[in-house]
């Protein structure tokens, strides 16, 4: 039988490796560390013993951990958002003010 306790002890050390890797933005692991994450929402959704839920999820302060760690994602990803807004700013411009000849070919007339 699983333990539900163990489990959770499990899910705060996985959120806390997800808080690190946002830290570091190291984007590849974040996903391989939200996947291990969803497996083991779905293994506590089916353990039947489900009595002292809450009291562990206060112990171990999980709703604190996850909600930093969401508080860290969205920081992210607001910050992703702003940098490929100005990545797209900035290759419009390029594209606007780019030169589509190349410059030898003004000379070229010029001495003809």
């Amino acid at each position: 039988m699983i333990n539900i306790f163990d489990l959770f002890i499990e899910y705060k050390s996985i959120t806390e490796d997800i808080i690190k890797a946002l830290e570091k933005e190291e984007f590849d692991l974040l996903n391989e560390l939200l996947e291990k994450r969803d497996i083991l929402i779905k293994k506590i959704d089916e353990v039947e013993n489900k009595k002292d839920l809450k009291k562990i999820v206060e112990e171990l302060n999980i709703l604190e951990l996850d909600n930093f760690a969401k508080k860290l994602l969205d920081e992210k990803y607001k910050q992703i958002k702003i940098d490929l807004k100005k990545i797209k700013e900035q290759k419009m411009v390029n594209e606007k003010y780019a030169i589509k000849e190349p410059m030898d070919s003004i000379f070229v007339y010029k001495k003809l």
